[in-house]
């Protein structure tokens, strides 16, 4: 992993978004991407797939799949400021990504956001 991560280019952003629940306890993978400045994504998949939240890059990437039923939960009131309050506590550009886009949910949930990060 250490080998293809620096042979990726050095002025593009990379994130990385896992799957296997392995990365939840892979501590060298990790410091691999931080070495690389590669954002381990955090990725809400309503709990399909591991939940992990790490800084490992000069960025934050997070992906919302749906928090109670993949792809197609609306994301509540309370958890669009839960979000926005680790988005501001970690203080660095953020790139946000909503993917529960069964029923229109994704641009409600991105529309609201804004609003709470008053953007």
């Amino acid at each position: 992993m250490s080998h293809f991560c620096q042979k990726l280019k050095k002025n593009h952003l990379y994130a990385l978004e896992v799957r296997h629940p392995s990365w939840a306890q892979e501590k060298r993978a990790r410091e691999i991407l931080k070495d690389n400045n590669i954002a381990l994504c955090v990725s809400d998949t309503a709990g399909r797939y591991p939940y992990i939240e790490e800084d490992t890059a000069t960025f934050i990437y997070i992906r919302l799949h749906g928090s109670k039923k993949l792809y197609s939960s609306e994301y509540s009131e309370e958890e669009l400021q839960a979000y926005a309050q680790k988005i501001r506590d970690w203080s660095k550009n953020t790139y946000l990504y909503f993917d529960n886009d069964y029923g229109g949910y994704a641009i409600k949930n991105a529309k609201r956001m804004k609003e709470i990060l008053g953007l």
